[in-house]
């Protein structure tokens, strides 16, 4: 259906599926759904704004931890 090789109507046929469900799926899950990328990339993106704001904080903790390690390894007087 995606790629031109059938029309919807033989999909429909072979898979025994309606018309209707075929379209639904493909707006769910196609190439061509509201986001242009599908259910899945939505999980992915979900899962790497994760992982950018664990890095954030990795990376705050960081510099607060070479802050600290500068104050603590001052010699006094």
């Amino acid at each position: 259906m995606i790629e031109g090789a059938r029309t919807t109507a033989q999909l429909s046929r072979d898979l025994g599926v309606s018309v209707n469900q075929l379209r639904r799926w493909k707006e769910r899950f196609g190439e061509n759904s509201a986001k242009g990328k599908g259910v899945a990339a939505s999980a992915d993106n979900a899962e790497l704004e994760k992982a950018l704001r664990e890095l954030a904080l990795v990376k705050e903790e960081r510099e607060i931890l070479k802050k600290a390690l500068a104050v603590f390894s001052r010699r006094p007087g």
